[in-house]
């Protein structure tokens, strides 16, 4: 996605560019094989180990959690697969929900 954050540097911005457009091509190729093709764009996230029970499974709220977890990339990743094949999740855009 299209950022305009000021910390992030353009040669970053366009490589991600690259890859979206790059993984939107595969998506339309892959479209009639049945197989399912999703690109996740995370944002920055807190890499617990899902096995660290008590990190993985702890509920986070603002101020506390300043970013999403690896467990919130999961659960949106296993919410986009477990749906009927004749649902299309092409891409899933995450963001860290935080007050400006």
């Amino acid at each position: 996605m299209n950022h305009t954050s000021l910390t992030i540097n353009e040669a970053f911005s366009a490589a991600k560019a690259a890859q979206s457009t790059f993984a939107d091509r595969i998506c339309h190729r892959m479209k009639e094989s049945g197989i399912r093709f999703i690109t996740v764009y995370p944002p920055n996230f807190d890499n617990f180990s899902p096995l660290n029970d008590h990190e993985w499974s702890k509920s986070r709220t603002y101020p506390e959690a300043t970013c999403l977890t690896a467990r919130n990339v999961f659960e949106s990743v296993k919410f986009a697969l477990l749906q009927d094949r004749i649902c299309s999740i092409d891409k899933i855009v995450l963001s860290n929900n935080l007050p400006s």
